[in-house]
């Protein structure tokens, strides 16, 4: 699926007097004609105050409701709002996706929480606790960080080296409290191992040593699945908060001691190091100040030419940080982009019931280059760890087109399309669309066999397992007699 952007520009940032800040919008997009006119907007003290229920999970879901609604009206004033409208129909007509990119100056709008804001298609006075109206469950839309690093210096982006690519997933837990932290990179490792060229390296009770010895100069994920903080102190202004992100890794030696690994250091530990993309799940490992843009862990390995970073800014629970790694690995493993990856794991969170940490997801890029692991050409279907030596079948590629192409040409009846359907359902059967997969779920059974592949393969589009169906025509004698 391919994503066009659409940049929203914070420009001219004014603090107001009582708190809150005032700045311009600018839309700009290479798909929609827009006039680039500058349009006044804010987010006031009051606004500002709703925000502090995005970290309060035991507030009503109204609360949290309101403080997308102000973040909302914040960055898409009246002609943003017709802009972003515009570029939703032209992504649609053209069967594309939409990377919406927040870009500021301004260090204390970089640190406002953009990924919370809620949909401006819909209609919160209408349903107050319209949870599932976030602009982060959206899945023909990304929120992502596009930082401007002005004067700043920054690294040149890591550059991807060639041979097998390298996953590096990094543990700690020192102290108290518990992680699922073995299933996590267990998760990872049987993710990625079956399904892509990957080697997947562990660097369990991790220390800073243990990490730069696994490093090396050849990995280009990293992983850290862990606890992370921020570690806040007085500034040199009175009433003013700075501080800096860390990483908590095990103390070197013997005993339960803990090593917070700054932000500043863990980037320099990265830079050169050939990481593409660096994932930490951890509790605020996206915050930053609001004086310092590059105080937190994920913008300053972005600073370190990390090209891509997926943070978590606030704390994310055991469960939701699991569900989370689960589903955007498994989107990774077929193909898809990071942004679309993202958006599978925050729906993953959601599916949980996690929905202020599904919120607190934030993707930074310097690239658009997204893609780690491209299907090229006819992919083959692996063989099961269940079942040894079963055939490979050249299947069609994981484009909507050509996959309904294919079908047309194959699927003979509707009984085909039943089998086609239970080997689905099978592949389906341990993840978040488990259950009966049949035409009555998916489309009814008074349709023509033309349109009710077309339904099917739109089912299968919107949930983003076009993989899963691949694999699932390899499964069947369908595809093994009609190779392309």
């Amino acid at each position: 699926m391919r994503y066009r952007n659409l940049d929203v520009e914070l420009l001219n940032h004014r603090p107001l007097a009582k708190g809150g800040h005032r700045f311009d919008v600018r839309v700009r997009s290479d798909r929609v004609d827009l006039a680039l006119a500058e349009e006044p907007s804010q987010l006031d003290h009051g606004g500002l105050a709703r925000l502090k229920a995005l970290d309060q999970p035991g507030a009503a879901p109204e609360e949290w409701v309101r403080a997308g609604c102000a973040l909302r009206d914040a960055l898409f004033p009246s002609r943003a709002r017709e802009a972003l409208t515009r570029a939703r129909q032209v992504a649609a007509q053209a069967d594309e996706r939409i990377r919406l990119r927040v870009l500021t100056d301004a260090p204390a709008l970089e640190a406002l929480p953009w990924e919370a804001c809620h949909d401006p298609a819909r209609d919160a006075d209408a349903d107050p606790a319209d949870v599932d109206g976030f602009l982060a469950f959206d899945r023909t839309l990304c929120v992502v960080r596009r930082p401007r690093l002005g004067g700043e210096a920054a690294a040149d982006l890591t550059t991807p080296r060639p041979g097998r690519p390298r996953v590096l997933v990094v543990t700690a837990e020192p102290g108290a409290p518990r992680l699922q932290l073995e299933a996590e990179a267990e998760q990872i490792s049987t993710t990625l191992g079956n399904h892509t060229p990957c080697v997947v390296v562990t660097c369990p009770h991790a220390t800073r040593l243990a990490v730069l010895e696994a490093l090396g100069r050849s990995t280009q994920i990293f992983h850290f699945a862990g606890h992370g903080g921020f570690q806040r102190r007085m500034g040199l202004q009175p009433g003013v908060v700075s501080g800096e992100g860390v990483l908590v890794m095990h103390a070197d030696g013997e005993g339960e001691g803990t090593d917070p690994w700054p932000a500043a250091s863990l980037g320099n530990a990265l830079r050169g190091s050939g990481v593409w993309l660096a994932v930490l799940n951890a509790c605020e490992s996206g915050l930053r100040d609001d004086g310092h843009p590059f105080s937190g862990v994920a913008a300053a390995l972005i600073r370190a030419g990390v090209p891509l970073v997926v943070a978590m800014q606030r704390r994310v629970g055991d469960q939701a940080a699991l569900a989370f790694s689960r589903l955007f690995y498994a989107a990774l493993a077929r193909g898809e982009c990071v942004e679309a990856a993202v958006s599978e794991g925050r729906l993953a969170m959601r599916a949980t019931g996690a929905i202020l940490d599904a919120l607190s997801v934030a993707l930074t890029t310097r690239t658009e280059e997204s893609v780690l692991f491209p299907t090229q050409g006819v992919p083959a279907v692996a063989a099961d760890a269940g079942a040894p030596g079963r055939r490979q079948a050249p299947l069609p590629p994981p484009d909507r087109h050509a996959l309904r192409a294919y079908l047309d040409r194959t699927v003979r009846s509707f009984d085909d399309l039943d089998l086609l359907l239970a080997a689905a359902e099978a592949r389906l059967a341990n993840g978040p669309y488990a259950g009966p997969l049949n035409r009555d779920r998916i489309f009814g059974r008074d349709l023509p066999l033309p349109n009710a592949l077309l339904k099917t393969v739109t089912w299968f589009e919107q949930r983003s397992l076009f993989g899963e169906l691949v694999a699932a025509i390899g499964d069947t004698e369908l595809g093994r007699a009609n190779p392309l």
